[in-house]
């Protein structure tokens, strides 16, 4: 997703919301949403993003889908640099750090 800012998964679960990117023509962001999500919470992630958004009211099944690759896709970016920290030696960067004075 290029949107830098990203909606905490527990709140776009329970408040019913996923944060998708802008279309390919560069338009805003996408907020795709239930029916039944709260106004406060719209506002929420409104705020939360600073940007305008394209509203899309979308089926409770198709949300789902939406958090799962949404969120699955930044949880593969999350084990890809969590991998590239394994070579890290933080005893060897610690010792090079010193002590503070």
């Amino acid at each position: 997703m290029s949107t830098a800012l990203q909606i905490p998964y527990a709140f776009a679960k329970r408040n019913g919301l996923v944060l998708m990117d802008a279309n390919a023509a560069g338009g805003s962001p996408r907020l795709c949403h239930r029916a039944d999500t709260p106004l406060r919470a719209l506002l929420e992630a409104r705020r939360v993003v600073g940007v305008p958004l394209e509203m899309e009211v979308v089926s409770a099944d198709a949300l789902d889908a939406l958090l799962a690759r949404r969120y699955q896709q930044s949880g593969d970016a999350t084990r890809a640099a969590m991998e590239d920290l394994h070579d890290i030696d933080l005893a060897e960067i610690a010792q090079q750090i010193g002590e503070p004075q």
